[in-house]
């Protein structure tokens, strides 16, 4: 089960981490939320190049964002996650992926708005210089999506397009046989998949990042209280702004996706069906056991 791309999201981390729902062990998991205050440092670092009093300033605020995360939320995803395994174990139909998606969404908006008025006031921190390296940091992202999937012919893209939907399908079920692979392949092959647009949507979301994050500079009396509402549109509700055409397409892209991963669970073996249920049993495990070892919690 494939997430939407949130990878511009920076404020995302620890979320992303908790919810599992990319490839790794348990034990990654672990080790990641564990050091998820120095990962985001070092992410925000590469991102900003921070002042050592911007830095300490980021991390005294993600200390009691991760606890709190931990206490209050870690046990909320393994909740889910345990729906998820049930639903997996009948025929699964395209609304179940996209309940999934939107599940997803919804815990993801509670980070956000948990954490936006620190990274408001964090950004009312950034100079010009540092948003001026961040919109390279942008420049030099989109040039790579470029050279891997808009200056190339469209059929290696697509190629790579639909391996890719494939390798996050085996992430959860284990290695996939030639006929589950060759039908899996003709339904991505047929999925909506314009890179032009998706390149201009990005262009789109790096030019209202720094927009907002400009905003800041002016030190207006109201400055925190727009930044945190800019935040929160940008990774909360990325979709408010986008163009009508590459809305359109978003909407069919997601409703093929919805329609490809149910195809998918369907084609499961009965063995794949398990690889995935245990799967899934490994991070909600390791959730509780991360939400039981919360400082915020007596000991058990």
């Amino acid at each position: 089960m494939n997430r939407p791309d949130i990878r511009w999201r920076r404020v995302a981390t620890i979320v992303a981490v908790a919810l599992a729902i990319a490839a790794g062990g348990c034990s990654l998991l672990a080790a990641t939320y564990n050091n998820g205050v120095s990962l985001a440092a070092w992410q925000a670092n590469s991102w900003f190049s921070l002042s050592s009093a911007q830095d300490g300033d980021l991390r005294a605020r993600l200390e009691p964002l991760v606890a709190w995360h931990r206490s209050s939320q870690l046990d909320e995803y393994a909740d889910f996650l345990a729906r998820v395994q049930a639903r997996i174990q009948r025929r699964i139909e395209a609304a179940d992926v996209a309940w999934l998606y939107a599940e997803t969404r919804k815990r993801f908006g509670v980070l956000v708005d948990a954490a936006a008025p620190d990274a408001a006031a964090l950004a009312l921190t950034l100079t010009s210089a540092q948003i001026d390296r961040l919109e390279r940091k942008f420049a030099s992202r989109r040039k790579e999506f470029v050279e891997n999937e808009v200056d190339v012919p469209f059929a290696i893209a697509r190629e790579k397009f639909v391996e890719k939907r494939l390798e996050s399908v085996e992430r959860w079920l284990g290695s996939l046989d030639e006929g589950q692979r060759q039908r899996l392949s003709t339904i991505a092959m047929e999925m909506p998949y314009e890179p032009r647009l998706m390149l201009d949507d990005r262009a789109r979301r790096h030019r209202d990042i720094t927009s907002v994050l400009r905003s800041g500079l002016a030190r207006a009396p109201d400055a925190k209280v727009s930044l945190e509402e800019g935040l929160k549109r940008i990774f909360g509700r990325w979709d408010e702004t986008r163009t009508p055409s590459f809305a359109e397409y978003a909407d069919r892209q997601a409703a093929a996706m919805h329609r490809y991963f149910a195809e998918a669970m369907n084609l499961a073996t009965d063995k794949q069906r398990r690889h995935a249920t245990q799967k899934l049993q490994g991070y909600i495990d390791e959730l509780r056991r991360l939400a039981r070892e919360s400082p915020g919690r007596g000991a058990n």
